[in-house]
Parts: C-alpha cells; sequence; structure tokens
C-alpha cells in the first residue's frame, strides 16, 4: 500500500497541479529511469528475498550475502547512472526522438537516483528477509511522504522540482535502509562508504 502511492504520489500531484501535458513528459522520463529496475530490481528481489529467508538465522552469512551483492550491484549502478547523464541527449533521441527534448533535465535528475532506487529493492529483500516485515513497512510508509509532500512542496518548480523530489526521496529511503541495517549489525558503516567511494574512483 505505501509503495505504491510512494511510486504514483509525484504522478498525482503533477496531474493535480501542472497538468496532463507535464504529467506525459514526466512519465517518460521515470520510465526510462526505471527502465534498469525492471531489468535488474525485480528479478534480484525475487532471488535476494528467498535468499534471505533461507539463511536469516545465521546473521554472518546474512551479512556477507549483503556485503557481495552490494559490492556486485553499486559498481554496475553507479556507472549506468553516471553513463545515462552524460548521455541523456542521445538516449532520449534515439528512444524517443526529437521532440522529446524537454524530458532531458527531468532525465537527468532521476537517473541520479537510479542507484538508490534499485539499490533499496536489495536492502528491502534483506529486511523482509531476515522478518523484520513491519519495520520494511514503516521505511515504506517514510518514503511515501517523502515522495508525496517533497512533490508538493517543488511543485511549482515544474516537473524538474519534483523530479528532484522524487530523487531525493529515493536517497533517504535508501539511506534509512542503510542505517536501519547498520543499527542491526548487518551492514557495516564503512564498508559501505568504502564501497561508494570504490566506485566512483573505478569510474572516474
Amino acid at each position: 500500500f505505501f509503495n505504491y502511492f510512494a511510486r504514483n504520489g509525484d504522478y498525482f500531484i503533477i496531474s493535480k497541479f501542472l497538468g496532463m501535458e507535464q504529467l506525459g513528459l514526466y512519465s517518460r522520463a521515470y520510465t526510462l529511469m526505471n527502465a534498469v529496475d525492471r531489468i535488474l530490481g525485480m528479478v534480484m528481489q525475487k532471488v535476494m528475498f528467498p535468499t534471505f529467508s533461507e539463511i536469516q538465522n545465521n546473521k554472518n552469512i546474512v551479512i556477507k550475502v549483503l556485503d557481495r551483492s552490494l559490492g556486485l550491484l553499486l559498481p554496475m549502478l553507479i556507472f549506468a547512472s553516471i553513463y545515462c547523464y552524460i548521455y541523456s541527449e542521445a538516449i532520449i533521441t534515439i528512444i524517443l526522438g526529437k521532440k522529446w527534448l524537454d524530458v532531458i533535465i527531468p532525465f537527468q535528475i532521476l537517473v541520479l537516483g537510479m542507484t538508490f532506487r534499485v539499490g533499496y529493492r536489495l536492502l528491502a529483500s534483506c529486511i523482509k528477509g531476515i522478518g523484520k516485515v513491519y519495520q520494511n513497512s514503516f521505511l515504506q510508509f517514510i518514503y511515501m511522504l517523502s515522495v508525496i509532500i517533497g512533490s508538493y512542496l517543488l511543485k511549482d518548480s515544474g516537473i524538474i522540482g519534483i523530479s528532484i523530489a522524487v530523487c531525493f526521496a529515493l536517497f533517504v529511503h535508501f539511506l534509512f535502509q542503510s542505517i536501519y541495517l547498520i543499527k542491526k549489525g548487518y551492514l557495516y558503516k564503512k564498508k559501505i562508504f568504502e564501497k561508494i567511494f570504490f566506485c566512483f574512483s573505478i569510474i572516474s
């Protein structure tokens, strides 16, 4: 329930306050950004949730699986995000055509959140897999509020403002999930920052 409104709250705000034309532009940008999640994120969630469920009673193995999964996932996602940001105009021109160039800036903003969009599926699979279903629901509730309130507050800036709000909400959701797993001892703060720094250094 919370996830549904988190994923559609921005659409509702745009249709209500900005109109259907702006909604059409935004939906194209979001759909392109979300393509990686549809291909990778959903498949990963279906695989990782039963995996974490099976090993939930062995904390050390859960830590190793989560650590290795993040180590594999983050470099791919960060590289994909930067690539899509740099070549956003070419991507949109090839896929949508030149008449959709107004989508470029919202797409560039949203694609910066793509790492967190796919990454939070992995963390959610871990949280639910170790039996913390209600805690996961609470984090989804915060994510929903972040999307809806942020989109409403930045609606006067058009779809660019709402794209910023959604990107920020994705980051906050991933951050809160990470903090929860760190507090429970399933994730080490130093390691996750090292992984992100390592990814950016390689890509640079």
